[in-house]
């Protein structure tokens, strides 16, 4: 008896080594990774200027180790001549102020980016696009905000950023230079408008009217598509981000902007 309680301890023993071993093979996978590069963000605008994040990639492995490259320098190309050079405080974040530039709608602008470490990179070249004016602001009473403008290509694509204020303090629902992958387009040729919505709790809000290129829409576009495709389940295919960084990972986008303040008359600030 002992010996066939033995035996049948032996068998499952095995059975779940082999189990383990079926298990752990099924689970193993190769993730794709294309060695430690540059990693770099950007948007240029007449009114903004540049603004960029510099960083390197991390292997899926080791998400949580530093990203940040400490002799990362970041120039700007107009044509092809270097326009300026971008500064920073931290290594991390790039800054061209408007006020040293130049800028104009028939210039090509890019960027290039290197590091003794990681090598170079740069970008594709692209156009401002010309800045489109707000024309007027109506509060429909009912919480929400129309920015009135004269669109004058089809498929131009546009974006409302905003910036809350409240006795005077700035808090942004946005962030300074934060711009999210979703915005409007296929508005119709002529006079329209885009609705923004507006709280009570503050006193009053800077609305900015962003033209974007045709590339950065493009790029937000398939931002937009790898957010839903990746939340969704049932998706069979997960869409990927466009990049124009060569040598690296990332993008490097244009807009023009033109800005209004709207003074809420409803606001609770007493």
């Amino acid at each position: 008896m002992n010996n066939s309680i033995y035996r049948i301890a032996v068998a499952a023993l095995g059975a779940m080594s082999f189990s383990s071993c079926e298990i752990e093979k099924e689970i193993d996978y190769d993730a794709y990774y294309d060695g430690d590069k540059l990693a770099v963000h950007c948007y240029l605008s007449d009114s903004n200027g540049l603004v960029a994040s510099v960083h390197k990639t991390l292997p899926p492995d080791s998400p949580r180790k530093s990203n940040v490259v400490n002799d990362a320098r970041l120039w700007l190309m107009a044509g092809d001549d270097t326009l300026a050079e971008a500064t920073t405080d931290d290594h991390e974040l790039y800054r061209i102020n408007a006020q040293k530039l130049s800028l104009d709608n028939e210039t090509e602008y890019w960027i290039t980016v290197s590091s003794n470490k990681y090598g170079c990179a740069y970008s594709d070249r692209m156009k401002i696009p010309q800045a489109v004016a707000i024309d007027t602001l109506e509060y429909d009473g009912y919480g929400s905000v129309y920015i009135y403008f004269v669109n004058a290509e089809p498929e131009e694509c546009y974006k409302v950023q905003k910036s809350e204020y409240r006795r005077g303090s700035k808090d942004s629902f946005w962030g300074e230079y934060y711009m999210t992958a979703f915005y409007e387009k296929n508005f119709a040729v002529g006079y329209t408008c885009i609705n923004a919505q507006v709280s009570s709790f503050y006193d009053s809000v800077r609305y900015e009217l962003l033209h974007l290129s045709p590339e950065l829409a493009v790029i937000f576009d398939s931002w937009r598509d790898n957010h839903s495709s990746s939340d969704d389940v049932f998706s069979e295919y997960v869409y990927p981000v466009i990049e124009n960084i060569h040598g690296g990972h990332g993008f490097f986008g244009t807009y023009s902007s033109d800005s209004e303040w709207w003074f809420n008359g409803n606001s609770d600030v007493r």
